[in-house]
């Protein structure tokens, strides 16, 4: 049991599965531009639901044109797996080797930083996953200040009190007067 549950970890580590996953999300979306050409308007409303209910939604307008996308999806969530699993698999000896030999802070910092781009292709992975999933979509809200409420739902509405404008307050010349952000209360 052991032995098949290393083998499993090996296989979703390897860098043959990701060469393959990334070949097999090109050629899904190559397919899927060609295939969707018609029906663009399948696309036009991916960022107003979540992603479960236009999937389930629009294979049903369009039976068997989105099919592409599904996978693609699939593709994202193995190949995540996959990085998740890789960068554990190379994290891992170099820190017991750190560790064992309680060097400094430096060597730690150079070897583990070129595992930050797999850590950050998860962090917005996981990001793009929960916004798209979890997130609660209000389309074409526009809200002025102590102009009308927005009812999201029987418990929750909102409304603008307030709203300033924050200005650059730093030493360089070509910053000042820029808009840096705005602080708002609702």
């Amino acid at each position: 049991m052991k032995g098949l549950l290393k083998n499993v970890v090996e296989q979703m580590a390897s860098l043959s599965l990701c060469t393959w996953l990334l070949a097999a999300m090109c050629t899904v979306l190559f397919w899927g531009l060609y295939h969707i050409k018609d029906n663009e308007m399948a696309l036009s409303s991916l960022g107003t639901m979540n992603l479960f209910e236009w999937l389930i939604r629009y294979e049903t307008i369009y039976p068997g044109k989105l099919w592409w996308f599904a996978s693609f999806v699939l593709f994202v969530f193995i190949l995540s797996i996959n990085t998740l699993f890789c960068t554990l698999r190379r994290i891992r000896p170099i820190l017991a080797t750190i560790l064992k030999a309680r060097e400094t802070k430096g060597p730690l910092f150079k070897r583990l930083m070129i595992h930050g781009i797999h850590l950050s292709f998860l962090m917005i992975t996981l990001g793009y996953f929960l916004s798209f999933t979890k997130s609660d979509i209000h389309p074409s809200i526009i809200l002025t200040p102590n102009g009308p409420s927005h009812k999201i739902d029987e418990d929750t509405t909102i409304r603008l009190m307030t709203i300033k404008k924050l200005f650059y307050k730093g030493h360089m010349e070509a910053m000042k007067g820029r808009i840096v952000g705005v602080d708002a209360t609702l």
